[in-house]
């Protein structure tokens, strides 16, 4: 969960001050108990350029990262790509880990 942390971002970051601030949500909210959050998300695009608001499914994600060889210190880079998924059904999380789809499953509930 690291690396996916370091490469893609979140609803909210913390900035070098060590505040919480806005990060994919452009605002929030807070109900008057304390128990209700509402995000606001700014308007933004995957990698291929499709919507990010329009074209996401619940519960689903497959992300495909690609080594940048113009990136600064590309030699130093020892992957040439990262698949990540989310799978909602541990069952089916299992079944793929198993039948070699996935690789690694981490399966909580």
């Amino acid at each position: 969960m690291e690396i996916l942390g370091n490469l893609v971002e979140g609803l909210m970051q913390i900035d070098r001050d060590g505040r919480i601030i806005p990060a994919m949500a452009e605002s929030y909210d807070v109900s008057a108990d304390g128990r209700t959050y509402t995000f606001h998300l700014r308007d933004a695009k995957w990698s291929n350029g499709a919507n990010v608001l329009e074209d996401y499914l619940p519960g689903t994600a497959n992300i495909q990262l690609r080594k940048n060889e113009q990136y600064w210190d590309a030699g130093n880079v020892h992957l040439d790509g990262l698949a990540y998924q989310v799978v909602n059904s541990p069952d089916t999380a299992l079944s793929a880990f198993k039948n070699g789809t996935l690789k690694v499953v981490k399966i909580d509930g």
